[in-house]
């Protein structure tokens, strides 16, 4: 069984248009000088797939500008972080073995606002276990998979299970991929985001928090919320958005992680396609990172463990 991304229904799609402003007409006409913008930048992909350009132009609320501004920055980073934008095989070695430990899952259900959830959960706390790089490139499939495929949304919610998270793991948390994700993934991620929830958390948690927070815009710091039970997610998302093992009614967290996997290898073909869909040419010098990229967050993680 594989996951099935689910519309809008005809009330929410209109609170959808009315949040983002959206006249249909207007849309349509952009969404073609887009494609004839693309076509005339020399620095862009032409084998780029063209049903990305809707989900970007809607994750900007229609301003042209910014729209760019996302699909340059987007083109980039996938040039940049070759960590996670090449080798994209959901049936790879290393991303099967994450399967075992660990949960990555796109809920089916659309909240009433317009708003796609996605779960990752750490079934572990064996330290081993832990390889962030592996994990994070996991998730990029179905992520990049969404900006062609997601139906119209108002913008994502994620939710971060830290059960097994500790100190130990915190320490390590932020590779150089990471550093690189946080600070520069939302100017190139399509979708808005709207809630960052972190369930479960112990004491350790609001520091790593804290850490992060450092390192991303004012606006997206405004939309984190840490628990300590997952139940509390239900104040802010309805049951059927939520899995079984959160107090939601949406599935079992396992079987949904299978269904979100199975969504990725249906589509291995598009994901292999669309890698070479990225930056002509050199990095422009905002995005060649060094070994002193993030400098100073690396060693606050590392005195998490001693603390």
């Amino acid at each position: 069984m594989e996951l099935v991304l689910e519309g809008p229904s005809e009330e929410t799609f209109k609170k959808i248009q009315d949040q983002l402003g959206e006249v249909t007409e207007r849309f349509e006409h952009n969404v073609k000088l887009l494609e004839e913008w693309m076509a005339c930048q020399p620095h862009l992909p032409k084998n780029y797939d063209k049903r990305i350009l809707p989900i970007f132009l809607r994750g900007s609320k229609h301003d042209m500008e910014k729209t760019k501004k996302k699909l340059e920055s987007y083109f980039t980073v996938k040039a940049a972080i070759p960590a996670l934008f090449s080798r994209r095989d959901p049936e790879r070695k290393d991303i099967l073995e994450t399967i075992e430990y660990s949960d990555f899952v796109v809920m089916p259900k659309l909240t009433p606002e317009g708003y796609r959830v996605t779960i990752s959960n750490l079934k572990t706390n064996d330290l081993s276990k832990f390889k962030i790089d592996i994990l994070m490139a996991r998730g990029a499939l179905s992520a990049c998979l969404r900006t062609a495929m997601e139906t119209p949304i108002s913008g994502d919610v994620l939710i971060y299970d830290a059960s097994n998270i500790s100190a130990a793991h915190a320490a390590i948390f932020l590779t150089p991929t990471v550093r690189k994700c946080i600070i520069d993934g939302p100017e190139a991620y399509p979708n808005r985001l709207r809630q960052i929830h972190v369930i479960n958390a112990h004491p350790i948690i609001d520091k790593v928090v804290s850490i992060i927070k450092t390192l991303i815009k004012e606006k997206i710091r405004q939309r984190f919320y840490v628990h300590s039970k997952p139940e509390m997610l239900l104040n802010y998302i309805p049951s059927e958005c939520l899995p079984n093992e959160y107090g939601g009614s949406g599935g079992k967290l396992e079987n949904l992680s299978k269904m979100t996997h199975n969504f990725a290898v249906k589509n291995a073909g598009w994901l292999k396609e669309q890698e070479s869909a990225k930056l002509i040419g050199p990095l422009p010098d905002k995005y060649r990172y060094d070994e002193d990229y993030g400098t100073g967050t690396e060693g606050s993680f590392r005195k998490l463990a001693i603390d």
